[in-house]
């Protein structure tokens, strides 16, 4: 999800195709009753509405429950493949080396550089490294030497080619007060839902290994929700259906980010300050 990143995305030369807006966003509890929105507002002319199946109508079948609303703000929502291969499009031939994985650094302070030396043993030499390796970063390990943190929480993700109102064009979320399903466009045809919940690691780490266990229990849990979330979980296919459970790391000072002044390594982005996948606020703050 780009949240009003136009700005940003355009002063690297490149132009998101809005193919796959967000217009608004409703949030619902489990049995359909509409607990807040805000986006495109829902026009009614007096009470309260509820989403009942599939249906685009209030309770009261002469008021619609959402009316477009003008000059609307919206957010973009494009896979993130699709934006970094973007981004590599625009970028020199031979200035990305894929397919090496780093195994350790060593500073060299006589020359100003850093070696590095990767899992198949090759070496090279650079000026500077900056570990955006991401939570599981194995610059952080050699630097802070610190370990993550489960926050008690898994996460599904599936995505499906899916047609329903409460998917094009927007967002909405169901939660009971522990579950939590958040559903969103992620192209023009597909759409991408999210379920979040407490759970055990060791368990977490067991079911992430099988789609099918996950879906079991995204079912046990929301399988009784409001229409379209059963449909969402059943249809998804299973090769499209992955899990995980959630970590942080501790939040960083100066000086244990940078203990040596001279140091010529430093961390970027998850490698230095993590954030659970929760609303793409990871990339949106970067």
């Amino acid at each position: 999800t780009m949240q009003q990143a136009g700005h940003a995305v355009r002063s690297l030369g490149l132009e998101l195709k809005e193919n796959a807006p967000s217009r608004s966003h409703y949030v619902f509890s489990s049995t359909g009753d509409i607990v807040g929105f805000f986006g495109r507002s829902f026009r009614t002319d007096s009470g309260s509405c509820s989403y009942t199946q599939s249906s685009e109508k209030c309770k009261d079948k002469n008021r619609t429950l959402w009316k477009p609303a003008p000059k609307v703000r919206y957010n973009i929502h494009i896979p993130r493949q699709v934006l970094r291969d973007m981004i590599v499009s625009e970028l020199p031939d031979g200035t990305i080396k894929w397919g090496r994985r780093l195994s350790k650094y060593t500073e060299i302070p006589e020359s100003s550089s850093v070696r590095l030396t990767f899992t198949d043993g090759s070496q090279e030499d650079v000026s500077v490294l900056v570990g955006a390796d991401g939570i599981r970063s194995v610059v952080r390990d050699q630097l802070v030497g610190d370990s993550m943190k489960f926050l008690g929480v898994i996460v599904i993700l599936g995505i499906l080619d899916f047609d329903h109102p409460l998917v094009h064009e927007r967002i909405f979320e169901t939660a009971d007060g522990t579950t939590r399903i958040y559903v969103m466009p992620f192209t023009k045809d597909y759409c991408m839902w999210q379920l979040s919940f407490p759970f055990d690691e060791a368990q977490a780490k067991i079911i992430s290994q099988d789609p099918e266990l996950l879906r079991k229990e995204a079912l046990n849990r929301c399988g009784h929700w409001h229409r379209p979330v059963p449909d969402l979980l059943i249809k998804t296919k299973a090769e499209m259906i992955s899990g995980y459970p959630v970590y942080d790391r501790e939040p960083l000072s100066a000086h244990a980010l940078r203990p040596d002044p001279q140091s010529r390594v430093t961390l970027m982005g998850d490698a230095a300050h993590p954030m659970s996948p929760f609303r793409g606020q990871g990339a949106n703050q970067a």
